[in-house]
């Protein structure tokens, strides 16, 4: 979900009230409304990978504007855009023959560098079997065509709401972790740390 770069700019007699449309825990944490910060929010990055040109762009007029959206046909390219810049979602279609969407998403979650995108299928006709497998494999969910604009928006927004209050949760465990666990030490005369305390 939009990530949060923040800036200095002076003071005004009021509060900037120039807010974007989605506010995540980790938007409000690091906006800090006082009037001083103002907020540039960068747009989700989503992957389409499908075969069919005419699917993957009802994805991209679907999601509109608000979203950073790139199309790749075939498993080389796929691979390879997922790993070109931080994705927060991937769309897959799991039934092109070309693709082979269980063997891309089986790909995608045993590589360190992708594994921890959420993944979204799309599929015209899957029986429940397939769907389990799908599930198993690490997809978050399925999205049905014909594709349902509303149904659509409200998926992909959900999925990236969980997925970045999950990474947000991630750097709160581990910045706990280093201040329980980092060793207490005495400062000596000069600055220099003594031995290990608990």
């Amino acid at each position: 979900m939009p990530r949060v770069e923040k800036s200095e700019f002076p003071k005004t007699n009021g509060a900037d009230t120039r807010a974007p449309a989605r506010l995540t825990l980790r938007d409000r944490k690091l906006m800090g409304w006082a009037g001083r910060v103002r907020v540039t929010v960068k747009m989700p990055s989503i992957l389409v990978i499908d075969s069919s040109t005419m699917h993957a762009w009802a994805f991209k007029r679907i999601l509109g504007d608000g979203y950073d959206v790139e199309i790749a046909a075939d498993i080389g390219t796929a691979l390879g855009l997922a790993k070109a810049v931080p994705r927060d979602l991937i769309v897959l279609d799991v039934m092109a023959p070309s693709l082979r969407g269980f063997e891309i998403c089986a790909l995608l979650k045993s590589d360190l560098d992708t594994a921890h995108i959420p993944v979204i299928f799309t599929a015209a006709q899957v029986d429940m079997a397939e769907e389990e497998r799908g599930f198993r494999l690490g997809a978050v969910d399925f999205i049905h065509k014909p594709l349902s604009p509303s149904l659509v928006r409200a998926r992909i927004e959900m999925h990236l709401r969980l997925y970045d209050n999950t990474r947000l949760l991630s750097e709160m465990v581990a910045e706990r972790a280093i201040r329980v666990d980092f060793p207490k030490r005495e400062i000596l005369p000069g600055g220099s740390l003594g031995p290990d305390y608990h």
